[in-house]
């Protein structure tokens, strides 16, 4: 996991459905490291959309900080890692994306806005805590 923006020059490794979250980041989060950390990551991405992303479906540059993350795995309750790994794929197939695909954010940014509508959103997103703050929601 990447600690330093200095770091963030090659490849970052960033769940699927974390690409959304990205799109949709409010400036709110599970703690305050946590909101640092994903503000940084949403910035540097937008100031460097070459960046080459890592598609993953486990924990990632991300979720470095979350305060939920014990030893690799979502434990905010008993069914996180599994909610969370079901929006993954669903994410996944929504973009036409393999798990471990290494492509730039900038192709992501394109492939969300021609592979996903607001039903995909819904399907993918519908249990989690964030949607009613989420731009991708409004």
């Amino acid at each position: 996991m990447k600690k330093d923006l200095e770091e963030f020059s090659d490849i970052l490794n960033i769940r699927a459905h974390h690409l959304l979250c990205i799109q949709g980041f409010q400036g709110r989060g599970y703690s305050q490291g946590f909101v640092k950390n994903m503000d940084k990551i949403v910035n540097f991405l937008k100031n460097n959309p070459q960046t080459l992303l890592k598609v993953i479906s486990s924990t990632d540059d991300i979720c470095y900080c979350c305060p939920h993350n014990i030893e690799n795995t979502c434990k905010q309750s008993p069914s996180a890692e599994d909610n969370v790994k079901k929006m993954d794929l669903k994410t996944l197939n929504c973009l036409g994306l393999e798990k471990h695909d290494i492509t730039t954010y900038e192709h992501i940014i394109e492939l969300l806005s021609n592979r996903l509508d607001s039903s995909d959103l819904k399907e993918i997103c519908g249990f989690c805590l964030w949607m009613d703050c989420c731009n991708l929601h409004k």
